[in-house]
């Protein structure tokens, strides 16, 4: 059981790090004609943001490519087509990581541990999650959605997305995002007060292991 999760641990950390660099590159070209190209629309709320994450941004502007909807902004570029859909991919597969490895250090079983991935990583949850905490006024809407409340897509990939953006400009770093994590009220563990390792992904070493509580 434990080596199934192991794994299914490293096949994600390995998806994350395949997603990002896969991205890096178009990501650069984005954040350079992001300000243009949208007047940075969000910047008043970037310290509110950051206060909600528990992270100080690096790079401000990743904020805001994680609040933009599709075609979000002035008007539809190449820069802001997809919006924040990139880094909701990899916050997806960070909010999986992180359950995958909480899921091995308790000793929790495959069927509990998928069960626990579909209820947490569902829209569902996301989008309850965005609304406690009223992400919908940071949100970057298309003209098509101005003045209406985000749907529960577009909420759950807010989520996702922020998570995404602290993995980039934390420089990959696991730590921060599990922290973040928590932060934003997702709880990837029945077992608040148990021992888990803090790792680094991509990095060289063994875990780290922490007590939380």
């Amino acid at each position: 059981m434990r080596l199934h999760l192991r794994q299914e641990g490293a096949a994600t950390s390995r998806y994350i790090m395949d997603v990002t660099d896969h991205f890096k590159g178009t990501r650069l070209r984005f954040l350079a004609n992001f300000s243009t190209e949208t007047q940075t629309p969000n910047t008043p709320h970037h310290a509110e943001l950051q206060e909600i994450l528990g992270y100080r941004f690096s790079n401000p502007l990743l904020l805001d490519e994680a609040t933009l909807t599709r075609g979000g902004g002035p008007s539809v570029t190449p820069q802001n087509a997809h919006g924040n859909k990139p880094l909701a991919l990899v916050g997806d597969a960070l909010i999986r990581l992180d359950v995958g490895v909480r899921s091995y250090a308790e000793g929790t079983g495959t069927d509990e541990s998928s069960f626990l991935l579909a209820d947490i990583g569902s829209n569902k949850s996301l989008e309850a999650i965005a609304k406690q905490l009223d992400l919908d006024r940071f949100i970057i809407k298309n003209k098509s959605q101005k003045g209406a409340e985000a749907s529960r897509v577009t909420l759950a990939s807010t989520v996702e997305a922020l998570i995404g953006a602290v993995w980039i400009d934390s420089r990959q770093d696991f730590n921060q995002v599990q922290s973040v994590i928590r932060n934003l009220g997702i709880e990837c563990s029945k077992k608040q007060s148990a021992v888990v390792p803090s790792i680094s992904v991509g990095g060289g070493g063994g875990p780290i292991w922490t007590k939380l509580g």
